[in-house]
């Protein structure tokens, strides 16, 4: 996985529209200023291990800074137990953080993949049948 910025199809909200904003807080936002921070606070002692039952990351962003030769990234979660939306910005990430980042978006991803197995099982067998020629479309 190269650092670059991703490229999704719309926006995640950088904030949890339900937390207010009287006394500047964030809006429910977890800020971070490097991976190592964001490690830290949040996953395990192997440095990408977290409770996806309770912390599900269903999404993340790269983003480019206005200086150009610096990035950020979002983590957006969702805190499956109290339902509460949480997104998750880390400031600064290098090159170097790129395998330990990549390691945690592939457990998120097989995590997800596993939540929507019964989809994604009968659309493989489905595609796969189709790839042979034995599906047959009724109107």
């Amino acid at each position: 996985m190269q650092l670059q910025e991703t490229d999704h199809s719309y926006y995640c909200s950088e904030s949890n529209y339900y937390v207010g904003n009287q006394s500047g807080e964030n809006f429910g936002r977890c800020e971070y200023n490097t991976w190592a921070d964001f490690q830290e606070e949040w996953l395990g002692s192997d440095g990408i291990s977290i409770n996806m039952d309770f912390n599900l990351c269903f999404r993340f962003d790269i983003k480019q800074t206005p200086k150009r030769d610096e990035f950020e990234l979002w983590l957006f979660f969702i805190l499956q137990r109290k339902g509460i939306y949480r997104p998750v910005w880390i400031k600064h990430i290098e090159e170097k953080n790129m395998p330990e980042v990549e390691r945690f978006l592939k457990k998120q991803w097989k995590y997800m993949q596993n939540q929507w197995k019964e989809i994604a099982e009968n659309s493989h067998f489905r595609e796969n049948r189709r790839k042979e020629g034995r599906i047959i479309c009724r109107k």
